[in-house]
Order: structure tokens, then C-alpha cells, then sequence
């Protein structure tokens, strides 16, 4: 819960530095002036955990964007995993009012679809299959 808190307020403030990032009309380099905002529709939306159940031996534990699954979960951060050729990977990914960083890739996600990693794989299988859902993507 707390961290659901934490990562809401953390998109205020990048959707505010977005908005009044001085600079950004200027010339100069303001990093948050190329975020990019997009309401995306029927998606398909599953979950997977960091086993080797749902990653495969040679991947279990890891994420595409570097360092293990465990890392980016102590640091709060909630994960999916994306088809870059569709969300690029580091974008922040909006669910159901929960954010995920893009971090990871998977041989099944590909398209219109997110995979968002649970802590084990029973609640994957709780969690299902989702589909014609709406997320909101925010992208740099």
C-alpha cells in the first residue's frame, strides 16, 4: 500500500515537472519535455513470477533491463513486462491505478499485451487472463 503511495506520488511529480519543467520552451535540455502520455486499449493483460516456471531456467530471476527481478522489487518498484516494438522498455505502464516499470520482455508478449510479475506463481494463476483492458503508458 505504501508503495502503491510512494509511485503515485512520484507520477504527480513527474506529470507536474512535465508540465512547468522550466526551460522546456527555451532551448535548453529538459529531460521530462519528451514524455509522451498515451491511453492504450485492448490490451491483453497476464502475470507471471520470477520462477523458472514462468521465465525458464536460463532467465529465472532476471528482467531485460538489467539486474534481477529481487533488485527492482526491494527498490518498490512493481514490474511487467512489455513488447518493446509496442511500449518502449523503462516506460511507466498505468493498470488499473498501479504503476509497473516496463523492465522486462518475454517470448510470449508480444503486441497488445502486458505480463505484470507477482511475487509467486499461485497468484499468477489467480490473476488469469485480462483481456480488452485500457492502460496508460508514460514514455521518454
Amino acid at each position: 500500500m505504501l508503495v502503491n503511495i510512494i509511485i503515485t506520488i512520484f507520477l504527480i511529480i513527474v506529470i507536474l515537472l512535465i508540465i512547468f519543467c522550466p526551460g522546456a520552451n527555451d532551448g535548453e535540455d529538459a529531460s521530462f519535455t519528451h514524455a509522451k502520455k498515451e491511453v492504450l486499449k485492448n490490451f491483453k493483460v497476464t502475470a507471471y513470477c520470477p520462477g523458472a516456471c514462468c521465465n525458464g531456467k536460463r532467465y529465472a530471476g532476471r528482467v531485460a533491463i538489467g539486474r534481477g527481478m529481487e533488485y527492482w522489487l526491494k527498490q518498490g518498484y512493481n514490474i511487467c513486462a512489455v513488447d518493446p516494438k509496442v511500449i518502449p522498455l523503462k516506460s511507466l505502464v498505468i493498470y488499473k491505478g498501479k504503476s509497473y516499470l516496463a523492465a522486462d520482455t518475454g517470448s510470449k508478449v508480444k503486441g497488445k499485451h502486458i505480463d505484470i510479475l507477482l511475487e509467486t506463481h499461485k497468484k499468477t494463476v489467480k490473476f488469469g487472463v485480462k483481456k480488452n483492458q485500457t492502460i496508460t503508458v508514460i514514455s521518454y
